[in-house]
């Protein structure tokens, strides 16, 4: 099946792709501008919490709006409100720089508001834009074009770092964003998809019941909530940990694209193999492995080899484990309330990292890297093992085998 033949869908994933890139391009730019300062892991940990943390209010609004405006509006008004958040960044890098985070914080905050819109919203607007046989493709695009930003972005941002001023890259960026909202409002829908909901049917749609109802979603909720607090804590100790090397941006922007560009081959590899085993159980051990790989970090705080061999497979086994979630997902969750229940869900996933990040900037601040990537090690293996041992993966057997 060729992504070719649906050209509606295609032009929606490179929008979404190319403002994925440039967002985290900036990202990257802006993380290794602060992790050179004086301070750098604690303006890191506060930057990383604010830019995520109002998800936590941003996701249930997000949710009201679908139902009360539809799905692809809000999208398109997120564009459009991140592309305004970057252009202002940018007039206020240009007269102020760095040095007075609180903006920074502020946009990082705005955007944080906002994107559950996008990272809820996709997903329900993928049956108007391809045929329900190419769903397994698009689940396997979405991973795979948040890996391909990933890549590009860091390697992008690493290389500009050294040469491009942060107010340049955050007018790109906007322009950027404004584009993929533009793109977005003009794309041709199919007339089917998820049905319109009327405000008061919002009374009877309870998303937490329906989580506990059902192992494939409450489960991995469970493992993966733990799991992003842990890559919180990481995205704070990497550019501290490259910067301790005495190694440059651009190799900063490589360890990232190399994360990323693992996680694309285990989104496509893991997935399509054939097991016998329930899917459940599968993604519990695959986060448990992964998981344990990052105690090559720890080792790699000496040793750089090792840190890019436990990248290679955390996050190789990681990308697999999105795209399982993912199908579990749309298994577990009729149309018509999709994008509620969703937006509901990755807000709690979302919520997590900046914990984590804060708590390691905090903590990076005044000790060691060590005890930061073992908190890391614990977060992402315990959860695992434990649903692993009471053996949770067999109540969805009879359905995650159809699916995995």
């Amino acid at each position: 099946m060729s992504i070719g033949q649906y050209p509606q869908f295609l032009r929606y994933w490179i929008g979404d792709t190319a403002s994925a890139w440039w967002g985290n391009a900036f990202q990257v730019a802006l993380y290794w501008t602060l992790a050179t300062h004086v301070h750098g892991a604690q303006e890191l940990g506060w930057l990383s919490f604010w830019s995520t943390a109002p998800v936590l209010g941003g996701g249930p609004i997000v949710a009201r709006l679908f139902l009360r405006f539809g799905v692809r509006p809000v999208m398109v008004a997120d564009f459009c409100v991140r592309a305004g958040v970057y252009g202002a960044l940018a007039v206020w890098l240009t007269g102020h720089g760095v040095g007075h985070g609180w903006f920074i914080d502020a946009a990082s905050a705005a955007w944080g508001l906002t994107f559950i819109a996008n990272a809820s919203g996709g997903p329900s607007l993928w049956p108007r834009l391809i045929p329900d046989k190419g769903l397994p493709l698009a689940m396997k695009l979405e991973q795979t074009g948040w890996n391909i930003s990933a890549v590009g972005g860091s390697i992008t941002g690493g290389l500009l770092a050294m040469a491009v001023p942060l107010s340049v890259l955050a007018l790109i960026a906007g322009g950027i964003f404004l584009v993929a909202g533009l793109n977005l409002a003009a794309l041709p829908l199919r007339p089917h998809g998820v049905p319109s909901s009327s405000e008061s049917e919002h009374s009877v749609v309870r998303p937490w019941s329906l989580v506990r109802a059902d192992v494939r979603l409450w489960g991995p909720l469970i493992v993966f909530w733990l799991s992003n607090l842990g890559s919180g804590d990481l995205t704070v100790v990497e550019p501290v940990m490259v910067h301790d090397w005495h190694a440059p941006a651009f190799f900063y922007g490589l360890l990232g694209a190399l994360g990323a560009l693992m996680g694309t081959v285990g989104a496509w590899f893991w997935p399509s193999r054939r097991s016998a085993r329930p899917i459940l159980t599968r993604l519990f051990l695959m986060e448990t492995v992964a998981g344990l790989a990052i105690i090559g970090y720890w080792v790699g705080v000496s040793h750089p080899v090792v840190a890019f061999v436990g990248i290679i497979v955390s996050t190789g086994l990681a990308g697999g484990t999105s795209v399982m979630v993912m199908q579990l997902r749309f298994e577990a969750l009729p149309e018509g309330i999709r994008p509620v229940v969703l937006a509901h869900i990755r807000t709690v996933l979302q919520a997590a990292g900046p914990i984590g990040a804060l708590a390691a900037g905090q903590w990076l601040g005044h000790h060691k890297l060590g005890p930061a990537i073992g908190a890391a090690v614990l977060l992402s293996v315990v959860p695992s093992m434990g649903l692993l041992v009471t053996r949770t993966g067999r109540d969805g057997s009879s359905t995650a085998r159809t699916i995995g």
